[in-house]
């Protein structure tokens, strides 16, 4: 369980709070969503759980123990996975979870069974003996999400996980997640992609300018279709291009398309062209959902 108890940030040199009093519970079995527009606070609101930021005020408590005053026990319940991982580049993905593994205190056959299971699970097989340093963003946050599960922790926090990466490795992670919930533990995921959290979570809650304006479910939430998307492919051909036309008005861009006046969702779109045997490189939804529910949200 993670509980955020009136915390608060404002960073040095800035006169706009980053975090005002957030108070927030993340329930055994939760998936909770945490959305917003950029600069919303929600990156400050998950190095404050995870212990990398100090607050100014308030606390955080992970199963109990809190991140300030407890930080090596609430340490051993926690995995957290950052926007952009840093690792020694000059490392293998390997080299890497063996050393976490040993830092977490796992030696042996057992530090090798969890290093093993880690690679099954994000499906790290073929790269594990490359350098980090050689990686993708897709494959470094793979190998992210396996560090932060080596010690198998009730609790999850995911900073803008899905930014960035292929759709491969979204699936991956997403796959993940959704067992997470169903073993019981806590999660909680930032995102600006209101779509792609509706998709994924029981619970969502919205901050705007450090605020925790709204908690609420998918359910509840009235869906916001997006906008546009854009699409990159391993190649567009005319069949692609067929397929494209199908679901919005299509402007290309090499192997890029922008669809607007969409006629599918996303991952309907996603789907569909997978089945039919392209790579799908790059999916982005717009803002503008996300945008007109706060709007409506702030304005009453």
């Amino acid at each position: 369980m993670i509980t955020f108890q009136e915390v608060g940030k404002t960073y040095p040199h800035t006169k706009r709070p980053a975090l005002v009093d957030l108070n927030l519970e993340v329930h055994d079995g939760d998936l909770l969503g945490l959305v917003g527009l950029n600069g919303a606070g929600k990156s400050t609101a998950l190095r404050i759980a995870a212990g990398v930021t100090l607050p100014d005020h308030g606390s955080v408590r992970l199963d109990g123990y809190d991140v300030g005053r407890d930080k090596v026990a609430a340490s051993g319940t926690v995995g957290w996975v950052p926007e952009a991982p840093q690792f020694d580049g000059g490392q293998t993905c390997i080299g890497t979870l063996r050393r976490f593994a040993g830092l977490r205190g796992f030696r042996g056959s057992e530090a090798m069974r969890r290093i093993r299971d880690a690679i099954d699970l994000l499906s790290l097989t073929g790269v594990e003996h490359k350098r980090v340093d050689q990686l993708s963003l897709g494959f470094r946050k793979r190998l992210a999400f396996g560090v932060a599960w080596m010690s198998e922790p009730r609790n999850l926090i995911l900073d803008e996980v899905f930014n960035g990466i292929d759709v491969e490795t979204t699936q991956t992670i997403r796959k993940r997640m959704v067992q997470l919930r169903k073993e019981g533990r806590s999660t909680i995921v930032s995102s600006h992609s209101l779509y792609e959290i509706q998709r994924l979570c029981n619970r969502v809650g919205i901050l705007h300018d450090g605020r925790l304006v709204a908690v609420t479910t998918p359910d509840e939430l009235a869906y916001e279709s997006p906008k546009s998307v854009r699409i990159s492919l391993d190649r567009i051909d005319e069949e692609a291009t067929r397929r494209l036309r199908e679901y919005g008005d299509a402007e290309f861009f090499g192997n890029t398309v922008t669809l607007v006046e969409l006629r599918a969702r996303p991952q309907e779109i996603v789907e569909s062209l997978v089945r039919a045997g392209y790579q799908v490189l790059e999916c982005r939804t717009d803002d503008t959902a996300l945008e007109a529910y706060l709007l409506r949200l702030t304005k009453g």
